[in-house]
């Protein structure tokens, strides 16, 4: 099988992911350092279920959504077990619920209605300058 029939099985999955829709995860992200909320940034759901079908494909986000002015974020999602990232331009990305940069995140378990509220803090990229004399 050449590329272009997995092409055609990631797509068939993907379709059958989205197709049950049936609650929400919703929240916001901001800076650690300010607390300023941080639009534009970009926050991918990731199944964390492996019996999932679209699961041994490994870690591919199956919905993406930026945030909003505000920071915040809502994306729909079926009943399964999920996990969460949040990556912007000039912050380091971060797994929701990691204790620590690239620490794996908390899954989230979807069952009947929302959730709400989520915070993700991304911690700036640093930079040094200066002169070495």
């Amino acid at each position: 099988m050449g590329l272009r029939g997995r092409t055609r099985e990631v797509t068939l999955f993907f379709a059958l992911a989205t197709s049950g829709v049936a609650a929400s995860i919703s929240g916001s992200v901001v800076d650690a350092v300010t607390g300023r909320p941080l639009q534009g940034a970009k926050v991918s759901v990731y199944r964390a279920d492996p019996l999932d079908p679209v699961y041994r494909w490994g870690p591919v986000p199956v919905w993406v959504v930026e945030t909003d002015p505000q920071g915040h974020f809502r994306v729909d999602v079926d009943n399964n077990l999920n996990t969460l990232s949040a990556e912007r331009r000039g912050y380091q990305s971060q797994n929701y619920g990691g204790r620590a940069l690239n620490a794996q995140g908390l899954e989230i378990a979807m069952g009947k209605g929302d959730v709400k509220d989520l915070a993700i803090r991304l911690i700036p990229d640093a930079v040094i300058t200066g002169r070495v004399r």
